[in-house]
């Protein structure tokens, strides 16, 4: 699936924004990847981030379990659902499903899980990285080792999908999540990049790693934009919604992307556009597009070199 190999790409980027060698392994959907980053003033982080494949502990999806309720999954150490939730959380929860089927993972609206698949995606998780309280020594670590815990429970979902467990709205509701981090990243990288003193000799490194992160989020943004056509593969009620959810960060990464991705994005979004099919999706589609266009219009504009 697209997004899958676009959540990857973007989080290697990141931790090469944060200081990293840039020409390390670069993930893709079928391995894993494992960078430090080192901030100034704060420990290394050394982060691993799951392929896209079940937990070999995991068994089949073809083992028919029913869904566990919200109590259900608490015994098994789900942390607590009524406030946000940090990357060590996600890290609880990944646990709280080793040894589970699919298909007794939580789900989207469910009756008995839906509570906890709703806290898996919620936006308030990434209240913390948003914070300008708090500061970029504890921020930034925060957002990559997020990145890297959530992202190792959506790839079971996307795995376990392409097994035949049907979980496509739950792939559709983790985009969203993951289209949002890539925004919040974005500023919390911008804030340490104009924090850092331009004679320090990981300047130019770190730069480099600024201009592929914001690269890696255009990808993602690039992903997103292919999967709210596919319409084969998703009811058009769900990539709605999703349309909707993600208009936000996907317009403004957008703006901030590089003149030649900028315009693959544009050039996706208007083709999406313009299919034929569910008035309301295209509908929010066309809203969308009109949107990223505005936004990309006005980023031209500001900027000499049109990026």
């Amino acid at each position: 699936m697209v997004c899958r190999s676009r959540f990857a790409h973007v989080c290697w980027l990141t931790l090469a924004a944060c200081g990293a060698d840039p020409a390390a392994n670069h993930a893709t959907s079928s391995s894993a990847v494992a960078q430090s980053a080192s901030l100034p003033g704060a420990a290394t982080s050394s982060i691993t981030v799951a392929a896209a494949a079940p937990s070999p502990s995991a068994p089949s999806s073809s083992s028919a379990a029913p869904v566990l309720d919200a109590k259900g999954f608490t015994l098994r150490g789900m942390p607590a659902l009524d406030r946000p939730w940090s990357s060590k959380d996600y890290v609880a929860a990944a646990r709280a499903l080793e040894g589970l089927p699919p298909t007794s993972w939580p789900r989207l609206e469910d009756p008995a899980s839906g509570a906890v698949f709703a806290r898996f995606v919620a936006d308030d998780n990434l209240d913390a990285i948003r914070n300008e309280q708090l500061p970029l020594d504890t921020r930034l670590p925060e957002s990559i080792e997020l990145l890297a815990s959530s992202r190792k429970i959506s790839a079971m979902y996307i795995a376990a999908s392409a097994q035949g467990t049907p979980l496509r709205r739950e792939e559709l509701a983790w985009m969203q999540l993951h289209i949002h981090h890539a925004d919040a990243m974005h500023e919390l990288l911008e804030a340490f990049i104009k924090a850092q003193d331009p004679k320090d000799p990981k300047y130019p490194v770190r730069m480099k790693g600024y201009a592929q992160a914001q690269d890696g989020a255009a990808e993602t943004a690039l992903g997103a934009a292919m999967v709210l056509s596919e319409t084969s593969t998703y009811a058009a009620s769900d990539l709605t919604k999703s349309c909707q959810g993600v208009r936000s960060p996907l317009v403004k990464i957008t703006s901030r992307a590089a003149p030649a991705r900028r315009a693959q994005i544009l050039a996706k979004l208007e083709e999406a556009a313009a299919k034929d099919g569910d008035a309301g999706l295209r509908s929010c589609l066309v809203v969308l597009n009109r949107a990223a266009k505005a936004s990309a219009s006005r980023a031209s504009a500001e900027t000499p070199d049109g990026g």
